[in-house]
């Protein structure tokens, strides 16, 4: 993730971010791998380069989707234990370059693609889709705006495409009058979130429960265990959120505000708490973003979804908009991810069997299996989009928490 982090930062990116400043329907900018370009380095890093001289001819026959379908399928399953992310300096061939950089529909210049000036990022700019109660005047200026935004997308130096993306929702719940016992850690008072976990301060020791901010609210909190209900003090520290007056901005415009976390702690040192999750088993240790890669395996125990789940690692969000009750929220410096299949069959299929995060999965903690019941905590669900999740990275807790107005060191015990 160390590198989508360093491309956000890159002054192209940043000049192409302020370009879009002037929109008033950009929800969300993502950046991944391109997908053609991160399969062609998995499989020469498994198999040589030999192996990318056999699928050049295949790799856009509709029926032979060498990287999609049958046995690549299987390779490409490999990345998921690596550790650190794929070498953006390295290109694959020249012919199959070029088809890649064509597959986005980006008109590059053939000096720009042959002096291998073109990163292999995929800008992903999310726009408000239409309206479809609008009148044909809202929709003409809709129409016009998306236009704008693909010219912008057209001049950038790298590849871009223009997606048409709801705003996403932070995943609390709306607690009913008997909320329901799912056997994990549920947190519950006027809405429902998920217990993520407990790391202790290194200095004294004192034990915090970490979940979201758009879970407490500063209020007190029952958490529902399978041995019972717990009653919970209120957050001895809560990030405060705060509301976008201009939605649908980049975080360039000058009146935007954007959430870099949104944490509360809890303290529970008096509390019977252990360092497990429900079905992972233990946290013994923090990933940050550095030892973090695209298509890492990671895994979640949510209130709302009641069970584990399995995700790949997809990307790095450099800025997503979330709405609650009609309230913009913008969220900054996000990892992204969604659903992957264990089993090894072609995508199309494991597209069939995705599945997506639930509302009341809000705290639910990220972590990296480090042995059949170690894990490693690297980051926390805030919401999601139908599409990916969406998390908070255990390196922007970490400098929340730090701050001199809470001044603590958080570590797993």
């Amino acid at each position: 993730m160390q590198n989508l982090l360093g491309f956000s930062r890159d002054t192209r990116f940043e000049a192409f971010v302020a370009r879009l400043s002037e929109s008033n329907m950009i929800n969300g900018c993502l950046i991944e791998y391109h997908p053609d370009w991160l399969s062609t380095w998995i499989i020469r890093q498994t198999l040589g380069d030999g192996a990318l001289e056999y699928s050049y001819d295949r790799l856009f026959d509709p029926f032979s989707r060498s990287f999609r379908w049958g046995l690549y399928d299987v390779i490409l399953n490999d990345i998921a234990t690596a550790t650190q992310d794929p070498d953006p300096d390295w290109l694959p061939p020249q012919p199959l370059w070029d088809i890649i950089v064509g597959m986005t529909g980006k008109l590059f210049s053939e000096s720009a693609v042959k002096s291998e000036k073109i990163p292999p990022f995929i800008v992903k700019v999310l726009v408000d889709p239409v309206n479809p109660a609008a009148d044909i005047q809202a929709r003409g200026a809709h129409r016009l705006e998306r236009q704008r935004i693909l010219t912008i997308a057209q001049s950038a130096p790298f590849m871009v495409v223009v997606l048409n993306r709801p705003r996403a929702e932070l995943q609390s719940a709306v607690v009913t009058t008997s909320p329901a016992l799912k056997g994990g850690y549920e947190l519950a008072h006027t809405s429902k979130g998920t217990l993520g976990g407990i790391l202790c301060n290194k200095s004294d020791g004192r034990k915090y429960l970490l979940t979201c901010a758009h879970v407490t609210l500063g209020q007190k909190l029952t958490a529902i265990t399978p041995g019972g209900t717990v009653a919970l003090d209120p957050p001895a520290h809560e990030s405060e959120l705060m509301d976008n007056p201009v939605p649908g901005c980049s975080p360039k415009h000058p009146k935007c505000v954007t959430n870099d976390v949104d944490v509360a702690l809890i303290d529970v040192t008096s509390e019977n708490w252990t360092n497990e999750i429900e079905g992972l088993g233990t946290v013994t240790a923090i990933h940050y973003l550095a030892s973090l890669s695209v298509n890492n395996s990671v895994y979640s125990h949510g209130a709302g979804t009641g069970k584990i789940r399995s995700w790949a690692m997809h990307g790095f969000s450099v800025w997503r908009e979330f709405v609650v009750n009609g309230v913009n929220y913008c969220y900054r410096d996000l990892i992204h991810y969604n659903s992957q299949s264990t089993l090894p069959v072609a995508a199309p299929i494991a597209r069939a069997l995705s599945y997506v995060p639930q509302n009341g999965d809000s705290g639910a903690w990220l972590c990296r299996r480090l042995g059949s019941s170690q894990n490693a905590f690297c980051g926390m669900h805030i919401g999601s989009d139908g599409v990916n999740g969406y998390a908070i990275t255990a390196d922007a807790i970490k400098v929340w928490a730090a701050l001199p107005s809470i001044d603590l060191e958080l570590e797993t015990f």
